[in-house]
């Protein structure tokens, strides 16, 4: 078998910037989902991402959840039904338009309680991981190129995210 020698500014699929960033998002996710276990912390890691969303974003709706963390929005509306019910959020309806009955979403002091509980777990490790201030700018400007990269795409390719 000939082995055809790629050009050196060609980049294969296992080495380009996609593949990477699908890795570490399932590598990210698939950890959460073991601390999840181990910890038996009082919301998941999806939870814990709506919390946060709605901690940010009072009265937001089920549908701008999904779209602000890529989530379906059905998908969205069962965790919703289950903080709610946990008491971690409070829905009330609203009138959006002429017609449209919506829910928007509060969090609640037991909420926060919950989100603060992850949310200083995952600075604790952050810390304890001894990340150098050189480590944490080049990560801060990684992650700065990656939101550019993003943004030049759905510019270029009109992309709706």
């Amino acid at each position: 078998i000939v082995m055809k020698k790629f050009d050196e500014n060609y980049t294969t699929y296992t080495q380009s910037l996609e593949f990477a960033a699908e890795l570490l998002t399932k590598a990210i996710k698939e950890t959460m989902r073991k601390v999840d276990k181990e910890m038996n912390f009082k919301v998941s890691h999806e939870e814990y991402i709506i919390l946060e969303t709605v901690c940010l974003n009072p009265g937001i709706i089920q549908i701008d959840i999904a779209k602000k963390i890529f989530m379906q929005r059905s998908y969205v509306g069962k965790l919703l039904a289950k903080l709610e019910e946990s008491g971690y959020i409070k829905r009330t309806q609203s009138i959006k338009g002429k017609k449209k009955v919506v829910m928007k979403s509060y969090i609640t002091d037991s909420g926060i309680e919950a989100y603060n509980e992850v949310k200083n777990w995952i600075l604790k490790e952050i810390n304890k991981n001894s990340i150098s201030d050189e480590q944490r700018k080049q990560t801060k400007e990684m992650i700065k190129h990656m939101f550019e990269i993003v943004s030049y795409l759905s510019k270029e390719y009109d992309v709706k995210l």
